[in-house]
């Protein structure tokens, strides 16, 4: 350990010496295609030789429906199959609330949080060494797609207190209609400048990779990837992260 970051072995997720070369196998938004993870994503892993998926966010962290969960655990077996952990950022796009309800409580900027044996999530500003290289993790982002998720989560809301409805009229017993709310979009999306602040206060000298979910703002990847201005404040923050960390 040095400067309060962890050496982790990326063969077994613990903290320990690292021996010999490592292969990171990055992959990007998966959203909880288990298909795609098991029948592409592992194949290419094994193929090339890897010793860990990185997955940079929009995984998959759904424990609020019964097929997050089955997707969570169906990951981990084919993790435990092949010998090949998955670490991934947390998306705009996951239920991080959640996650970290259920398993955030020793959760440190040093330390990834054990989703499943072979699963692991990296929360915001975690940074570790592995073969004399530092390296941090930045997750989250703005959603474009804001407004269609809202509006989804009240349809499926107003869906279900009409059928609760019929049923009363027919004289079944009375149920609690579930609130929809956070099950699509998820209010904890992106940091605040205070949460920033404190990782950067914690932590804010060189870093050789940082892994995000977002694009620091001074970078072109060659198409207006979004440029809608509620983007930005996010794109703002990593491009703060690109500059302070070298």
């Amino acid at each position: 350990p040095g400067r309060g970051a962890f050496i982790y072995s990326v063969k077994n997720g613990h903290c320990g010496p690292v021996v010999g070369e490592v292969r990171i196998l990055l992959a990007g938004d998966t959203h909880g295609n288990l298909r795609w993870i098991r029948d592409y994503l592992y194949p290419k892993a094994m193929l090339l030789k890897a010793d860990l998926i990185l997955q940079l966010g929009d995984f998959g962290f759904w424990e609020h429906t019964p097929g997050g969960i089955l997707f969570l655990d169906e990951v981990d077996a084919v993790a435990q199959r092949t010998g090949i952990p998955l670490w991934a950022l947390r998306g705009n796009h996951d239920n991080t609330e959640l996650l970290m309800r259920l398993y955030g409580a020793h959760a440190t900027p040093n330390n990834p949080i054990q989703v499943r044996r072979n699963v692991m999530c990296l929360p915001d500003g975690v940074t570790w060494e592995c073969h004399g290289r530092r390296m941090r993790v930045f997750g989250g982002a703005y959603s474009t797609d804001k407004a269609w998720r809202l509006e989804k989560e009240r349809k499926y809301e107003r869906s279900a207190q009409h059928r609760e409805a019929a049923r009363r009229a027919a004289g079944e017993t009375p149920q609690q209609v579930p609130s929809h709310a956070k099950t699509l979009w998820f209010p904890d999306e992106e940091m605040t400048d205070m949460q920033f602040d404190g990782l950067m206060a914690d932590y804010s000298g060189p870093v050789d990779i940082v892994f995000s979910h977002d694009k620091p703002r001074g970078s072109n990847p060659g198409m207006a990837l979004k440029d809608e201005p509620n983007c930005l404040p996010n794109q703002d923050r990593l491009q703060r992260a690109l500059t302070t960390h070298q």
